[in-house]
């Protein structure tokens, strides 16, 4: 009795070995799930704009990142290109990006509200805000409260 226990717990692992391992092994591709332009950034004489990509991973509770890039235009070359490019460290697995909005506050420094749909929270969508600065510099300034309202 005992070994037809065990047995029958080897058999059911290998099936599940063999049915969950191609679901993690084969990596699932990232995707560009949105894309927003705005603000006009300038440096002495250069000068460009500010673009927000959101790409998502995965299919079943897929995760979101955010990628901010600072583009330079040359208008002599006609030709933009990627000067500072960095990631935000949200939502991740919390929320997926419903919306992306922002704001120039002055000449270098621009607002960027999130909005999230937050997981387990029956849909509802929260706001996340950072400043963002010339170089790279973020700073969260106002975080959303996640809190799971499954139960």
């Amino acid at each position: 009795m005992k070994s037809s226990t065990i047995q029958l717990a080897k058999t059911l692992f290998l099936f599940l070995g063999i049915i969950c391992f191609p679901v993690h092994s084969a990596g699932f591709s990232t995707d560009l799930w949105m894309t927003k332009t705005a603000g006009i950034w300038e440096k002495g004489k250069v000068y460009g704009f500010y673009q927000v990509q959101v790409y998502r991973t995965g299919i079943e509770h897929s995760i979101d990142t955010i990628e901010i890039k600072e583009i330079q235009v040359d208008e002599k070359k006609q030709k933009k290109s990627v000067v500072n490019s960095y990631k935000l460290n949200t939502p991740g697995i919390k929320a997926y990006v419903h919306d992306v909005n922002m704001k120039m506050i002055d000449e270098k420094r621009m607002l960027l509200y999130l909005e999230l749909e937050m997981k387990a929270m029956e849909g509802a969508v929260l706001r996340e805000v950072y400043l963002l600065g010339p170089d790279g510099k973020h700073e969260l300034i106002d975080e959303a409260q996640y809190r799971d309202l499954s139960r």
